[in-house]
């Protein structure tokens, strides 16, 4: 999950900004049910919600989200 890279993000917040990018895995748009498929698809994103909310408002940086599309 995003949590390791969240929690890094507040221990030290130039982290972030010492990184030109950001490549996350997640953010599917077409599953459409919550099941064992899309729960392996969506693992950083369903596992903590909210460090991967806080990392996508937060982070200082180019965000690149990989989509399983």
């Amino acid at each position: 999950p995003l949590t390791n890279l969240f929690l890094a993000h507040r221990l030290d917040p130039e982290f972030s900004r010492n990184l030109k990018y950001h490549y996350i895995m997640g953010g599917n748009c077409t599953v459409p049910r919550f099941d064992t498929l899309s729960i392996g698809i969506e693992f950083n994103f369903a596992s903590d919600a909210l460090a991967a909310s806080r990392v996508l408002e937060e982070l200082e940086t180019i965000l690149r989200i990989i989509t399983f599309e």
